[in-house]
């Protein structure tokens, strides 16, 4: 687990870009925020340490990508099973 010293360091260093990565993949503040903290999170509890500020970059821009796709295939089934639920009821009554 790293130090508080190195979590500010990195979020100082990399929180814009880590913000712009989401927005635009999200295109949404709240989830934006809620990935920015998950991001962060996984970057303190990561305990291997990095080769350079350019591979600890890379690491922090690829979770963040990765992070987001994952919020989005999450959201993409939980919208897919409510649509169905509340359809299929509907279809009964008409019938």
């Amino acid at each position: 687990m790293r130090s508080e010293e190195e979590a500010c360091r990195a979020i100082d260093r990399y929180a814009d870009t880590v913000r712009r990565i989401c927005m635009v993949h999200l295109k949404n503040y709240s989830d934006t925020e809620d990935i920015f903290q998950t991001v962060f999170l996984k970057y303190v509890l990561h305990t291997a340490p990095f080769d350079s500020p350019e591979h600890e970059k890379a690491w922090i821009i690829r979770v963040t990508i990765n992070a987001c796709k994952d919020f989005l295939k999450s959201t993409k089934t939980s919208f897919i099973c409510t649509i169905t639920k509340a359809t299929l009821p509907l279809r009964s009554a008409v019938s």
